[in-house]
């Protein structure tokens, strides 16, 4: 990439970072930025990787957890950096129970465009990278809400879903749904 796109990135990465500022991830108090940057760098790894990706894959929560809306990203970036977030936004983020809205999430992300959903593939990876000292209920929750996920979006990256998948059958182990692969 060049020094243009190397700034616009940086810029990204800061904006997300004031964005996030004082935020911890759930389970290992870990500071939130850590996640979007690690999302962010496999981005920029893969194939598929512009810079308006890897921004995006900085910004990629911002919207759902912070007052950033995406006419702010919008203007911040550019229109393609606004789409991308908006596709890794889900608009379903207060619905309950958590089944009616993942199920609603699995429409939504299956209509992505094919560069996020390669976004929402390490999302989702690196989440389940962070569930060591999550309690054993909301991994198994996670895991094969991760599978229902891949099953919907993976076709975007068949080694990203193997890897998903390699990393649920990791952490569920005996208790990996086999059924749930046919």
């Amino acid at each position: 990439m060049n020094t243009s796109s190397d700034s616009f990135i940086l810029r990204a990465a800061q904006f997300a970072t004031k964005a996030h500022q004082g935020q911890v991830r759930k389970f290992n108090e870990v500071p939130y930025i850590c996640h979007p940057a690690r999302v962010a760098g496999r981005v920029a790894a893969h194939q598929l990787a512009s810079p308006n990706l890897v921004a995006a894959a900085f910004l990629h929560d911002v919207v759902e957890d912070t007052d950033v809306t995406l006419d702010i990203i919008e203007s911040a970036f550019n229109k393609i950096v606004a789409c991308f977030v908006s596709d890794l936004t889900s608009p379903y983020v207060h619905i309950k129970p958590r089944g009616e809205r993942k199920q609603k999430e699995q429409v939504y992300y299956s209509n992505a465009s094919e560069s996020a959903k390669i976004v929402k593939l390490l999302d989702r990876i690196d989440n389940l990278c962070d569930l060591s000292r999550a309690p054993s209920h909301y991994i198994h929750r996670y895991c094969l809400e991760s599978l229902d996920l891949v099953s919907v979006i993976g076709a975007a990256d068949q080694l990203l879903a193997k890897e998903l998948t390699d990393k649920v059958r990791s952490l569920l182990g005996d208790h990996f749904p086999t059924a749930q692969l046919d």
